[in-house]
């Protein structure tokens, strides 16, 4: 006896699909598969073929009581027996993959692995992040009114003695410093500081 064929996989449409859905797809598969595109004698009979499955799918699953009715009845149909692969003439295209087996650890490292890798990648893009700012420790600004001192490295937030600079201005590089005072490029090269000895 013939396999009966699904109509939900000849329309090629999920069982819970709306009738819009189907109707869709129907129209898509008839675009596709008219006899009439075909000229060669035996495509156009490959044609006819496959447009009488997909509009005798369409003549069930348009009509609300019949859809009902073939729903019940291939209810009870599939649960007897497992699902088989449509075939890849069923859907006019192949999948060069259809036949490979594939051991459960392969199929898990096949789904899983991206997700690792994509998670690798974002916690290498925080680590270096973080070590080129250093860490993630924010320097303590500068504000007029601090002593600090000045080395090769920078400068070092002191406390005010006879060794130290203080702070007299703050602003953007290229403005002039207060007289007596001289004009320190912050890190960030966008901020300069003005700074003048401490006096006792």
């Amino acid at each position: 006896m013939p396999e009966r064929s699904d109509h939900y996989r000849t329309i090629g449409v999920r069982a819970d699909a709306t009738t819009e859905e189907i109707r869709e797809a129907h129209r898509n598969l008839a675009r596709r598969f008219h006899p009439d595109l075909m000229n060669e004698p035996g495509e156009r009979l490959r044609f006819e073929g496959r447009m009488a499955e997909i509009n005798e799918a369409w003549t069930v699953l348009s009509n609300p009581e019949r859809r009902a009715q073939y729903d019940r009845e291939r209810g009870n149909e599939w649960q007897r027996r497992p699902m088989s692969k449509p075939s890849s003439s069923q859907f006019g295209k192949s999948d060069a993959f259809q036949n490979v087996e594939v051991s459960n650890a392969s199929g898990c490292a096949l789904r899983i692995g991206p997700v690792l890798l994509l998670g690798g990648i974002l916690i290498a893009i925080l680590v270096i992040t973080a070590l080129a700012t250093g860490g993630g420790e924010s320097q303590r600004r500068f504000d007029v009114g601090d002593c600090v001192q000045i080395n090769d490295y920078g400068l070092k937030l002191v406390g005010c003695n006879s060794e130290a600079f203080k702070i007299v201005d703050r602003g953007v590089v290229g403005m002039s410093c207060p007289d007596r005072s001289v004009a320190k490029v912050l890190p960030i090269h966008t901020e300069r500081i003005c700074v003048s000895p401490v006096v006792d």
